[in-house]
């Protein structure tokens, strides 16, 4: 979801000689691959987690210093568990759309997406032989909002901006077959998770021949998460009426690092080329992933 509204916040090119950058009319494309891990604990299990994801977008100018864009993207994903006994894999569809507004060195951007994806989940039992499967749905819906302030010499600049992001994810019930009595029932989960990222970009220009430009800019910000847990509950599929069920949660990091490198190549023909890497660095779980962006402006 996060991804979905960050490719919406930047479509610029370098004004002149500086460093100042311009937002421009714009399409774009971008694949992305992602990796992480988190570590077992007491209350939840480890995983390793990888996911890769497609996407076309743009934006377009509809006044002085107002633009609209959207995008539409494909994302599948597969998590497993570190003990082997678990695997969950997911295809999802997530849709964005933007407003932004920029005037000089500020720049001030508002998103919302809209994502829908399936779960397929294999539960190896070693004591019953067995394997519980089950399929579910997940529905997403999210608010994003983006401040930025760019300065710096003629050929170093530095973005110091806020992004703030709220998401609202469910789950579907759901249940297992395959296991007999060690089949689980599922009830949906749902939750708002709000984050809010401070972070600062530092950048510099350098000229090449024929008119094209490097962007070469790292990134670091801290992202801080409320409510970052999503709950279920849950009870055998084979228990008697007088047995409850009990509650299950994903508990994720409540603050994590974000790093970011990049470099965009910017022609005097109207394309650009960005290469992008990502970590978010948490106490109990990382993440990593790289893009790759073409973009035509006009």
């Amino acid at each position: 979801m996060l991804e979905s509204a960050r490719s919406l916040y930047s479509c610029p090119t370098f004004i002149a000689t500086g460093v100042l950058q311009q937002e421009n009319s714009c399409v774009w494309m971008r694949a992305d691959g992602n990796w992480g891990s988190r570590d077992s604990s007491a209350d939840f299990v480890g995983y390793d987690w990888n996911g890769f994801s497609l996407a076309i977008g743009g934006q377009r100018q509809v006044s002085d210093d107002w633009f609209v864009g959207g995008s539409l993207s494909y994302q599948t994903d597969r998590l497993d568990e570190t003990g082997g006994l678990t695997r969950i894999t997911s295809d999802g569809l997530m849709a964005a759309l933007s407003a932004k507004y920029q005037a000089g060195r500020l720049s001030l951007m508002a998103a919302t997406t809209l994502g829908y994806a399936w779960h397929g989940s294999r539960r190896e039992i070693p004591v019953a032989t067995a394997t519980a499967k089950a399929d579910w749905t997940m529905f997403s819906f999210g608010l994003h909002g983006r401040a930025a302030w760019r300065f710096g010499t003629d050929r170093v600049y530095l973005e110091p901006a806020l992004e703030l992001d709220l998401a609202w994810l469910d789950i579907s019930d759901y249940s297992e077959t395959g296991a007999g009595a060690f089949n689980l029932d599922v009830h949906d989960g749902s939750d708002w998770i709000v984050s809010a990222t401070p972070g600062l970009r530092a950048g510099t220009r350098v000229d090449l021949s024929g008119g094209s430009m490097l962007d070469l800019y790292g990134g670091a910000g801290v992202e801080f998460i409320h409510s970052n847990d999503l709950w279920a509950s849950a009870r055998l599929s084979g228990a008697g009426a007088g047995v409850g069920s009990f509650s299950s949660s994903i508990d994720a990091d409540g603050t994590a690092a974000r790093l970011s490198a990049g470099v965009r190549l910017l022609s005097s023909e109207r394309l650009e080329l960005k290469l992008q890497y990502d970590g978010r660095l948490g106490a109990r779980e990382t993440l990593h992933g790289g893009q790759a962006r073409l973009v035509y402006r006009f």
